[in-house]
């Protein structure tokens, strides 16, 4: 293992460059095609910039210019190294006292307010990452330093600055005894955030490499484990082989663009469509649209930091969103298909104003959870226009954000309640024409496989749930939460469907919880109608639940009871778990099924009876007209006879 001379320059590389950066035979680079928008470079698969920071580029003997995509410019070589270094200083000082407050906030010891800011999404990424590792390694990186006496010989680091030396050990054993990016293997000095602590920290542990590597061995040594991996419990190593294969889902924002406008400038830029390519097989740029959604793309897993980069992404055409999150829509979607259904059908009996009225009524749809907003916009942006979307638990804070997270989507019906679901009562007048309710509980997040991604696409508030195991107090205080949100909902008497919806492996936050709420529910006497538990695309479960299966070897074990009632998916390589349930109001009584029948009948009746009535009145005129006429041909007769007798007088 060669040692870095601390310059960080980089050895020039034996290998070859690939197609995009072959040279002709005066020594320059072919010209490339121009490149589409919205292009990010990229350190882990651009090897133009390789090339660029080895040397390897020739330049013009006549002007010293090099030709790069077919422009020859000394501007463009300088431009494309600016950017390299630009995102290679994401690993410098500043990204390891990002990682250790992260870190630090995962032990309780900085409050969430005190969580870093960042510019980009790359370097987010890669400072939680090292915080999540870190605190996955915790107990091995202890035992390092506890074993190699570290903090005898740097005592100044113990205690106040403990979180700055853990995640820098977790980035010197992550690569391999270096403080270095995977790609390149060398750290860059931090030249634009200098700071003396992070750099003293960082001399410490190069001067005690020797004893750090020895206590590693002897830790090693001592559980037979082959790799750092076989030092850490078997909790959640399952998850951690998953993160490693799970493809990245990008939603488009049909609002903005088709899914043909995005292939066409995805492909332009290098990526490279693979319809026919299993989710699991996708490498290097390739990409497919998702086999159960249309809108939804699925990326290979080595292309994360570029396609997080996208100004797709910045500019709101795509949206990184988890598969089971779109299943939800996809769920909510067939709910409000039904109830067009049955307005449809009520319009064939209801006359004049009512089937005005009918049309005009209900529909709205409730969340209990605006969670970061994304699947707020995602549903508000598929619900009629002239219906509303009703958030609960916006505070103030969150407010803003979701305003500007739903103006850059382009929806605009939503309404944001500050008041918790559970202190917003069902008689509100603002919510009479709600119909579904959306319960996206705040459950454990034990089925989210990989923590980062999470962050990234739902935000810090889930952070410290994604961290190691669950204590049993906080888990019931889960659990007691979620079931006063679902009773919470059975209280709206107007509202026709619910969704009950978790991100949980844990049975008691699932099926366990849907059936002791809801037999508590039908055993109240005061309940008339009732919610029972409805089952949901069937075609669309079935083929999910195939794929899975086929994707993962046939694994029975993935799904937590093979139940047509509802969906429950444990996590795998293809996607996240997740609980889904569907309660829908049943009518007892010999009542119609549901309140849309019940117009129905209601408007029938009114015609038959307004049938009846005009019968009834047409009857009695013509009975009326046949009195006249016939008093008439009485006062006829009558006549007639007072002149026959007047003729015999007279």
């Amino acid at each position: 293992m060669s040692k870095s001379d601390g310059t960080g320059t980089r050895p020039k590389s034996s290998t070859q460059p690939n197609d995009s950066g072959k040279k002709n035979d005066h020594g320059k680079l072919k010209p490339q095609k121009k490149k589409g928008r919205g292009k990010t470079p990229n350190p882990g698969n651009a090897n133009l910039f390789s090339m660029i920071l080895d040397g390897e580029g020739k330049e013009d003997e006549n002007n010293g210019e090099i030709s790069i995509g077919g422009v020859a410019k000394q501007d463009a070589r300088q431009e494309a190294k600016e950017n390299v270094e630009k995102i290679l200083n994401a690993f410098g000082h500043k990204m390891y006292e990002n990682a250790a407050v992260i870190y630090a906030y995962f032990n309780g010891d900085v409050a969430a307010t005190l969580l870093p800011k960042f510019t980009t999404e790359y370097e987010k990424r890669r400072a939680y990452g090292i915080a999540f590792a870190a605190k996955r390694y915790e107990e091995v990186l202890k035992d390092v330093i506890l074993d190699s006496h570290f903090y005898s010989m740097y005592s100044k680091f113990e205690g106040q600055h403990n979180s700055k030396v853990m995640v820098m050990l977790m980035d010197y054993f992550d690569h391999n005894f270096r403080f270095s990016d995977s790609k390149r293997k060398v750290i860059k000095p931090d030249t634009e955030n200098p700071q003396e602590l992070i750099r003293e920290i960082q001399d410490a542990i190069v001067s005690h490499h020797v004893h750090i590597c020895a206590s590693f061995a002897r830790c090693r040594i001592r559980d037979c484990a082959v790799s750092i991996e076989d030092l850490v419990a078997d909790d959640g190593k399952e998850l951690h082989t998953y993160a490693h294969h799970q493809p990245m889902y990008v939603r488009i924002n049909t609002f903005k663009a088709t899914a043909d406008d995005i292939v066409r400038i995805l492909t332009s830029e290098g990526f490279v469509l693979s319809d026919s390519v299993k989710l699991l097989e996708l490498t290097g740029k390739m990409f497919r649209i998702d086999p159960h959604f249309d809108d939804l793309l699925a990326f290979s897993n080595e292309c994360k930091d570029e396609i997080y980069c996208h100004n797709l992404i910045s500019d709101s055409w795509l949206h990184p969103q988890n598969k089971a999150k779109h299943l939800v829509v996809e769920v909510v979607k067939s709910m409000l298909v039904e109830l067009a259904m049955q307005k449809d059908k009520a319009m064939n009996l209801v006359p004049g104003q009512m089937a005005t009225f009918l049309v005009t009524d209900g529909d709205d749809v409730l969340l209990t959870n605006p969670d970061s907003g994304s699947l707020s916009a995602h549903l508000a942006s598929f619900i009629n226009p002239e219906r509303k979307l009703f958030i609960c638990g916006c505070s103030r804070g969150l407010q803003r954000e979701l305003e500007n997270r739903m103006a850059t989507s382009g929806v605009k019906n939503f309404v944001m309640i500050e008041e918790p679901f559970t202190n917003v009562v069902h008689s509100d007048e603002r919510l009479r024409k709600v119909r579904i309710i959306v319960c996206n509980v705040p459950c454990s997040k034990s089925a989210v496989v990989n923590p980062v991604d999470f962050v990234l696409q739902e935000g810090n508030d889930a952070a410290k749930l994604l961290v190691g195991k669950i204590d049993v107090g906080r888990q019931k205080a889960i659990i007691s939460d979620e079931s006063m949100i679902l009773k919470h909902a059975f209280t709206y008497t107007h509202v026709q469907q619910i969704l009950y919806y978790t991100l949980s492996v844990n049975s008691a936050e699932n099926e366990g919880l849907v059936m002791s709420v809801l037999k508590e529910h039908r055993e109240q006497p005061t309940v008339k109608n009732p919610f029972q538990i409805e089952t949901f695309l069937p075609d669309l479960v079935s083929n999910l639940r195939s794929h899975i299966k086929e994707a993962e070897g046939g694994t029975g074990s993935l799904f937590a009871r093979d139940d047509d009632k509802y969906l429950n998916l444990k996590p795998s390589s293809c996607m996240n778990g997740c609980f889904i349930a569907v309660l829908k109001r049943q009518y007892l009584d010999g009542a119609p099924k549901d309140a849309m029948d019940r117009a129905g009948k209601k408007g029938a009746k009114s015609r038959v009876y307004k049938k009846s009535l005009a019968q009834k009145q047409s009857k009695d005129a013509a009975d009326q007209e046949e009195e006249i006429v016939d008093e008439g041909h009485t006062a006829k007769e009558t006549e007639s006879k007072k002149g026959n007798t007047f003729q015999r007088f007279f």
